[in-house]
C-alpha cells in the first residue's frame, strides 16, 4: 500500500517538474509557460538576424526558408551596444495548460526607439503592435512607462512570435516575460521602491532649498540644481518623463543625456564651491572650471548633433568630472 501510495505521489509530481524543466531550460529553444509561471528572460529563448539594409518585413523573415538565417543570442543579455541596424528577434512559447493564458512582455528599458511585435493572428498572418519613444505615448499598448505587450497563447499551442527591433540609443532589450498575477506585483512592487527613491530625493531638495532661503549660501543653491538635474535624469531614464510629458517626441530622444550634463555641470561647481578651490587658484581648479563649461555648453547643443555623439560626449564628460572628484 505504501509503494502505491509512493509510486502515485511519483507520478503525480512528475509533470509539474517536466513543466518547470522546459520551461527554464535554453536548450529547449521553447518557452513553456503554465498558469504559474512567474517572472522569466526571454533572453535563452531568443534568436536573432541583423538586417543591415532595414528594408525586410515580416512576410521575409517568417518565411520558411529564412529560418537557417537566426543565430543563437552571444549570451543571455541582449545588448549590441551602438547600432544602426535592424535587429529582428524570434522566440517560441507553447501553452501547456488546459486554459488559454494571458501573459505581459516587459521591454525594461524605455529609451528604444522603435519596437514592432508581430503576434500571430490564428489565421497564418500577424497582427503587428508598435512602440517606441518616437512615438506618441499613446501608441502604446499598455499605459505603462516601460514597453509592456500584452499577448495570448491559446490552450495547448505552440506559437511563435516575431520583433523587429531599431535604436540609436544604447541597444540595451532586457525582455521578461511575466502571468498577470506576476506581472501586477512586479509593477506593485516597483512603484513602491520608486515612489520612496523620489521622495528622498524630493526631502533632500526642499530641505537645502529651505537653508539656500535661510542662509543665501551658494553651496546649497547648487546643491539645490544637482538634485533637480538628478530627477530629471532618473526620471528620463525611468521613461516617467516620457509618460508626464507625452508629446515631447523630441525631448524624449535627448533628455536622458542633457540631464547628464546638467547633473555633472552643478555636481562640479558644487564641489568647487564647497571645497573652497577658488582660494587656491591651481591647476585642479581650472581643470574643473574647463568641465563645467564643456557641460554647459553640451547641454545646449545636443539638440543639433547626432545621439550616438550626444551620448559618448555625456559619459566622457560625466567620467571626467568623476575623475576630477577623486583627486
Amino acid at each position: 500500500m505504501l509503494r502505491a501510495l509512493c509510486f502515485l505521489l511519483l507520478l503525480a509530481w512528475m509533470p509539474v517538474q517536466a513543466v518547470d524543466l522546459l520551461s527554464n531550460d535554453p536548450g529547449a529553444r521553447v518557452l513553456a509557460v503554465h498558469p504559474g509561471i512567474d517572472q522569466v528572460s526571454l533572453g535563452p529563448y531568443l534568436e536573432y538576424y541583423v538586417d543591415e539594409s532595414r528594408q525586410l518585413g515580416i512576410g521575409e523573415v517568417s518565411a520558411a526558408d529564412f529560418a537557417e538565417r537566426f543565430a543563437d543570442l552571444p549570451g543571455d543579455a541582449i545588448s549590441f551596444g551602438y547600432s544602426y541596424h535592424n535587429y529582428w528577434f524570434r522566440f517560441e512559447m507553447e501553452n501547456v495548460s488546459e486554459n488559454d493564458l494571458h501573459l505581459y512582455i516587459e521591454a525594461r528599458y524605455p529609451l528604444i526607439d522603435s519596437i514592432r511585435v508581430f503576434l500571430p493572428d490564428g489565421a497564418g498572418g500577424f497582427s503587428e503592435l508598435r512602440m517606441g519613444d518616437t512615438l506618441p505615448y499613446g501608441a502604446r499598448p499598455l499605459n505603462q512607462h516601460h514597453f509592456t505587450i500584452p499577448l495570448s497563447v491559446p490552450a495547448g499551442e505552440r506559437q511563435t512570435y516575431y520583433m523587429e527591433v531599431h535604436t540609436t540609443s544604447s541597444f540595451d532589450l532586457p525582455l521578461v516575460v511575466s502571468s498577470e498575477t506576476a506581472y501586477i506585483e512586479h509593477v506593485h512592487d516597483t512603484q513602491m521602491v520608486v515612489g520612496l527613491f523620489y521622495g528622498v530625493i524630493f526631502g533632500l531638495l526642499a530641505y537645502n532649498l529651505f537653508i539656500y532661503m535661510s542662509t543665501r549660501e551658494k553651496a546649497f543653491l547648487l546643491y539645490v540644481l544637482y538634485l533637480v538635474g538628478t530627477i530629471g535624469y532618473n526620471t528620463a531614464l525611468d521613461g516617467i518623463q516620457f509618460r508626464m510629458f507625452p508629446g515631447s517626441l523630441v525631448w524624449a530622444q535627448y533628455a536622458v543625456y542633457v540631464c547628464i550634463n546638467v547633473t555633472t555641470l552643478f555636481m562640479t561647481l558644487f564641489s568647487i564651491e564647497v571645497l573652497s578651490l577658488r582660494d587656491r587658484r591651481g591647476w585642479l581648479l581650472k581643470s574643473m572650471q574647463a568641465i563645467a563649461v564643456l557641460n554647459g555648453i553640451a547641454a545646449v547643443m545636443h539638440l543639433g548633433i547626432d545621439i550616438t555623439i550626444t551620448a559618448r560626449v555625456s559619459i566622457l564628460l560625466a567620467l571626467l568630472s568623476f575623475i576630477m572628484q577623486l583627486v
